[in-house]
Parts: structure tokens; C-alpha cells; sequence
């Protein structure tokens, strides 16, 4: 039998903090819980505790205004912390990433995805479930909304660009040099972040109508 684990489960709702006995016991039967449903009652807990494997901890915490909080933990807190949110951001997985905690999840993930996220921390890895989901939605929201990035001059260009034009037709047509059409085709390469002009239109498709 294995020397049982502490873990520290800090939510204000005690609904939560049951169901997450619940899915570390799947893991761990033996498992020293202690709670705290304020900042100030986890604070005073871990200054005083001796050895703990695993910290819960919920965003919404009462007295948790800030992740700089979470950061100045890791002062006297050496285990792995593990951020419940009821719904994540890119900016939110990178700030609590920043304040050195182990993993983020959100409480609508399933109780099996739950328990699955929490082994990986207790097994040293980190786990931020929600980054590539995250990631690929806000590149694709860029991407849509991208020709609000562009001059008038530049969507004029990728918008003949995007119906079939050559660049001496589009040159032709409005009346420019090729090498402004060139360059415009440059600017939209770099505000985009695309390479070439296959890409370019890839992205141009979902547009509406350009002038």
C-alpha cells in the first residue's frame, strides 16, 4: 500500500470540491484531502503544511483577484498547481502557464477528461488541454476578419487576385504599376502572415466582396 498523498482543493463551492475528491480518489485512494474555500484559508494552510503532491485551486477563488497571486505561491508552494476555470482563453492559458501552474482546465470538461488531466500532472507532465482548440480558433477568427487589416489599395489588389487576375491585369485595371500591385501583394503577405499567393487566396475566399 502506498503512503497516502496530500492534496489541497481550494473552490468556494463545496459541490466542487467534493467532485474533485471524487476524481482524484479514481486515481489515488489514498489521499489526505485538505480544503479551503478562500484565499486567505489556502494561504494560511499552505504556510503552515509540511509536504503537499498535488493544489487545486479555482480562478474564482473568493480573495484570488490576480494570477500574480498564484505566482508568489511557487515561493513556498512546490507542488503542481492545477487552474479550474468555468472557461479558458488563450490569454488566460498563457497567464496562468506564466504563474508556473501545471495545468488549466475548465469544470464543463467531462468527469473521465477531468480525472485524465489530473494523472497527467500527478505524473509530472503538464496539461492545457484547451491550447490548440484555442490556438486554431483565434487564427481562424484572424483570418476572417482579416481584410480589415488591409489599405483600400491592398484589398482592391487581393480581391482581383482572389477572382482569377494576373498582376499585369489587376496593374491594368486600376490603373497602377505592377510593382505597386507587387508591393501591395507584399504588405498582404506580411499583415496575413502568409507566404505565397496560393495561401493568400486560400485565406480571401471567406471574405465578402472586397472593392
Amino acid at each position: 500500500m502506498r503512503d497516502p498523498i496530500t492534496v489541497v482543493v481550494a473552490d468556494s463551492a463545496p459541490i466542487y470540491r467534493k467532485a474533485i475528491q471524487i476524481a482524484v480518489n479514481q486515481l489515488r485512494p489514498e489521499v489526505r484531502f485538505a480544503e479551503a474555500s478562500n484565499w486567505q484559508q489556502l494561504e494560511h494552510y499552505l504556510r503552515s503544511a509540511k509536504t503537499i503532491e498535488l493544489l487545486v485551486v479555482d480562478l474564482a477563488l473568493s480573495g484570488l483577484k490576480s494570477l500574480s497571486q498564484l505566482y508568489a505561491l511557487k515561493t513556498f508552494c512546490h507542488c503542481p498547481i492545477v487552474v479550474t476555470t468555468d472557461s479558458a482563453s488563450l490569454t488566460l492559458v498563457q497567464g496562468t502557464q506564466a504563474a508556473g501552474a501545471s495545468a488549466l482546465v475548465c469544470k464543463s470538461l467531462s468527469a473521465q477528461q477531468f480525472t485524465i488531466a489530473l494523472q497527467e500532472v500527478l505524473s509530472g507532465k503538464q496539461c492545457f488541454p484547451h491550447v490548440d482548440a484555442l490556438i486554431n480558433a483565434s487564427h481562424a477568427t484572424h483570418q476572417q476578419h482579416a481584410f480589415e487589416y488591409l489599405s483600400r489599395g491592398e484589398r482592391q489588389v487581393v480581391g482581383r487576385l482572389r477572382d482569377g487576375w494576373k498582376n499585369r491585369q489587376i496593374a491594368e485595371q486600376l490603373k497602377l504599376s505592377e510593382s505597386t500591385v507587387k508591393t501591395h501583394l507584399r504588405n498582404a503577405y506580411r499583415k496575413l502572415k502568409v507566404d505565397n499567393r496560393t495561401q493568400l487566396v486560400s485565406i480571401a475566399l471567406s471574405w465578402p466582396r472586397l472593392a
